[in-house]
């Protein structure tokens, strides 16, 4: 399951076909991905396709000029031994890496105010107000795994974040950069990038807390990690990444209820904000709508 699009109802729309350049982006990850050693897979059989919205009515011009896709960057581990997750209290954060767009941030301008507020694509989206991002059972910042070491067992989180979290976080930047349309494209995407470690071994959650420590088992746990960003140097230095770690045998569940919703979600979104996105500014009557839990509702375009 790559990218998932749902078109707008109206009759005066239609679907062009996909054109065979739109999986380039993929195709290059995935030769890039096996030339370098590492098993992340990015499954480009699952394509659906994406289209551009025209209108007929004015000969076919299109209409919006963001299309928005879904793609998952996969990892599979299997083990006999459990992966531990320490939860975390930290607050629901952004599920997607937002990549594609000229510009991926969006200035939002206020009609009450002369200041303009900078906001990435996902929060003037509010991706963070949607039940993928606010369901999810357990939140972790740090876990490991147990290993064998002689006749005793022991905690690495060297191994977990080596085997896990670097392979898809590299994966995701290479892919943002391979996204990164030249200026004279008229149309782009809005892909929305989540990472997945899917894992056929024993998942154990712990809470701590003073009165002791309280284990239960986890279908699902998001990982939340500050990475470098490469060449950064005053600004934006580290960024937050959202790794899914889904139980082999909750997969099913994962993508039914959870991920094909949110894309459709997301979807719907893209479409109706698609100029702002393009062009990367917004406007909303208050400068106190541009903090508010759900800015996209507020979110319209001025030129």
């Amino acid at each position: 399951m790559d990218v998932v699009h749902r078109l707008l109802a109206e009759s005066t729309f239609c679907q062009l076909p996909i054109q065979a350049a739109d999986l380039k982006p993929v195709e290059r990850l995935q030769a890039d991905i096996a030339q370098s050693g590492t098993d992340v897979l990015v499954d480009a059989h699952a394509v659906i396709a994406s289209g551009v919205g025209t209108d007929v009515a004015t000969g076919g011009e299109p209409v919006w000029k963001v299309r928005p896709n879904l793609t998952a960057l996969i990892e599979c581990k299997q083990a006999d031994l459990p992966y531990v997750f320490f939860r975390s209290r930290r607050p629901a954060a952004n599920a997607a890496l937002v990549v594609g767009l000229h510009r991926l941030k969006v200035e939002v301008s206020a009609g009450d105010s002369r200041n303009t507020t900078v906001v990435d694509v996902s929060n003037a989206l509010s991706l963070n107000t949607l039940p993928f991002a606010t369901t999810v059972p357990v939140i972790s910042s740090t876990f490991s795994r147990l290993t064998r070491k002689g006749k005793e067992l022991e905690l690495t989180g060297t191994d977990a974040y080596n085997s896990v979290i670097r392979p898809l976080v590299k994966a995701a930047l290479h892919y943002e950069a391979i996204s990164k349309p030249p200026s004279s494209f008229a149309f782009v995407d809005c892909t929305a990038v989540v990472l997945i470690a899917i894992i056929d071994a024993p998942m154990i959650a712990i809470d701590v807390q003073q009165e002791g420590h309280v284990m239960s088992y986890a279908p699902w746990v998001r990982v939340l990690r500050h990475e470098p960003v490469p060449g950064a140097q005053i600004f934006d230095t580290h960024r937050m990444f959202a790794i899914d770690c889904v139980h082999w045998g909750y997969l099913p569940a994962y993508v039914n209820s959870f991920l094909l919703p949110f894309a459709a979600t997301y979807a719907e979104r893209v479409e109706r904000h698609h100029t702002e996105l393009y062009y990367g500014r917004g406007f909303v009557a208050s400068e106190s709508m541009t903090r508010a839990h759900e800015l996209e509702s507020h979110l319209t375009f001025r030129s």
